[in-house]
């Protein structure tokens, strides 16, 4: 079920409102909208799709992190290009920022 926070901002004084979309299993959906009107049609969406199971390849797909998609990068297409060299080095710069050993 959908969850709807209404929110004011301090500074200017406009009005947002928060959908929070909560399943066992899975994480919080959370996005945020100037009219409630395209909230609520938001939330009956989402919510039918993840009745349907459409939504949920998508949340799966969220659970990856971009070293696991460099992980794979290496292992499986690398070896397929003609000159793998340039992108070793790019691709290790990439894992080095990811594992934060600067």
């Amino acid at each position: 079920m959908a969850s709807f926070d209404k929110r004011t901002s301090p500074l200017s004084g406009k009005i947002s409102w928060r959908v929070r979309i909560r399943r066992k299993g899975l994480r919080d959906l959370i996005k945020t909208f100037s009219r409630k009107t395209d909230a609520k049609l938001w939330a009956e969406q989402t919510e039918a799709s993840l009745s349907s199971g459409q939504n949920l390849s998508s949340l799966k797909a969220k659970k990856h992190r971009v070293k696991d998609v460099l992980d794979i990068y290496e292992s499986e297409i690398l070896g397929l290009l003609k000159d793998p060299c340039s992108h070793l080095y790019h691709l290790k710069a990439w894992i080095t920022l990811q594992r934060g050993d600067l």
